[in-house]
């Protein structure tokens, strides 16, 4: 029968090991979502840039001036465009370098855990091995003392014996002189 103390253990492990499972699923959807919005803000700059580029080159070919020439304004616009251009690029960059280090800190981050769960699990095997020596001494400690104890019981036993027959053989020896 489980004892009253030893369900309720259970029922804290059981508790704790689901908390650590919310723990991590959130945490697996909130860098899954981070990555999402990345990609997305990704794509979403490429598009931008895409219809700036197109607008350039529809610059490019139009020619408002006299007898077909470019004019300032067509000129400047074209720049304009351009600058959006670049802006945009600098945008698409900055996007990339953000992922890159968004990726060297995943990396950093696995590899600290590696070398923290390497840690613990040497010292998990470290204490392991203290555990287990510890249970040989105390296994031995324990032959011994039954060895000491089956000793004490002989002893003992044949201590009682020479102290029965020397009763016995003073108590005959009392009636004898008194006889």
């Amino acid at each position: 029968m489980i004892k009253r103390s030893e369900q309720k253990s259970e029922y804290r492990w059981l508790h704790l090991i689901a908390l650590l499972l919310m723990i991590l699923i959130t945490a697996a959807t909130n860098a899954s979502t981070g990555e999402v919005f990345e990609k997305q803000k990704l794509k979403e700059l490429i598009d931008l840039r895409k219809k700036n580029f197109s607008e350039y080159f529809n610059s490019i070919e139009q020619k408002s001036g006299i007898f077909g020439n470019k004019t300032k304004k067509d000129l400047s616009r074209s720049n304009e465009i351009l600058t959006s251009i670049v802006r945009t690029d600098n945008q698409i960059i900055d996007v990339l370098n953000r992922s890159l280090e968004y990726k060297t800190f995943e990396k950093t981050g696995y590899n600290y855990d590696k070398l923290e769960s390497e840690a613990r699990i040497a010292e998990l095997f470290k204490a392991n091995d203290t555990l287990y020596q510890q249970s040989k001494y105390l296994k031995a400690e324990i032959s011994s003392g039954k060895k000491n104890k089956l000793v004490l019981n002989w002893l003992i036993f044949l201590l009682s014996t020479v102290l029965l027959v020397q009763y016995f053989y003073f108590r005959r020896k009392i009636k004898l002189i008194r006889s």
